[in-house]
């Protein structure tokens, strides 16, 4: 009988235990602590649903890295060819820039303003029909005019060649002297076109290009390689001038504004304005 009230216990005990089993989701510890292990455990498909989603982010996020770099670059001041641009350059952006430079404003202007200084103190050497006169003035105008075209073209076709991209950026120093070294060194290191520092050949091609176009028509002894040279070297120290201008600039034009002082600021056509890629 005992043998009997026993069994129906233990019956009546395994029979309450799988109910509870039932009763428990699948993958979740029993009462007893113990996971179910007769049925497959979900809680595999539980940890690993997530992971679809996060792939698919994942995958979308790299999206954005594959855009070109956004950095901030500084024109000319004066004439602002591309005073602000974002990204690489195209070839076709490269090529208008170098238009611009080259037979815009600057390419008239400048020219005219060097041969007028030049006429008012000429070298000691300089024949009478490149001192004196309308024909002087010519001569002289057409010179400096093949220099800068000399000098933009040796530039364009070096940077375009080489994948180099010259155009300055500003420095994101605060203190004088680091931005002074800064502009003064981006003559002789500039950019590649992914933002990499590299020497710049697109700088010393276009000086020299520059500084030995004289010998084809300066008259003698200023169309010799001994003043090439130095033209050469007056070359480059402008494009370094011209970064310290580029640098400093913004803080010449809030200067000048807040103290109501005349500053140059040429206006420009509707095509030629800042652009972003």
């Amino acid at each position: 009988m005992t043998r009997r009230i026993s069994t129906l216990v233990l019956l009546a005990a395994g029979m309450a235990g799988a109910w509870l089993n039932a009763q428990t989701p699948q993958g979740t510890p029993s009462a007893g602590g113990t996971a179910n292990q007769g049925l497959p455990a979900p809680a595999a498909p539980q940890k690993t649903n997530p992971q679809p989603a996060a792939q698919t982010k994942t995958k979308t996020q790299p999206a954005p890295l594959q855009e070109p770099r956004h950095i901030p670059l500084a024109g000319d001041p004066f004439f602002a060819p591309v005073a602000i641009s974002l990204g690489p350059q195209t070839m076709k952006q490269r090529f208008d820039d170098y238009a611009v430079v080259t037979f815009g404003p600057r390419a008239l202007v400048g020219p005219a303003f060097s041969s007028l200084i030049l006429m008012a103190h000429p070298p000691k050497d300089y024949p009478h029909y490149w001192r004196d006169g309308g024909g002087a003035f010519g001569r002289n105008y057409g010179a400096f005019l093949a220099r800068a075209s000399s000098l933009q073209a040796g530039r364009f076709f070096t940077g375009a060649a080489l994948h180099e991209d010259f155009r300055y950026r500003p420095s994101a120093s605060h203190n004088f002297v680091i931005r002074t070294a800064h502009a003064i060194g981006f003559t002789f290191v500039d950019k590649s076109a992914l933002g990499e520092n590299r020497l710049a050949l697109a700088n010393f091609a276009g000086a020299a290009a520059a500084g030995f176009v004289g010998e084809l028509y300066l008259p003698a002894p200023y169309n010799s390689l001994h003043y090439a040279g130095i033209h050469t070297a007056e070359i480059f120290a402008t494009l370094a001038g011209q970064n310290v201008l580029r640098e400093f600039a913004p803080d010449i034009d809030s200067l000048t504004r807040k103290l109501h002082l005349p500053f140059p600021r040429i206006p420009i056509p509707g095509w030629w304005v800042p652009r972003k890629n």
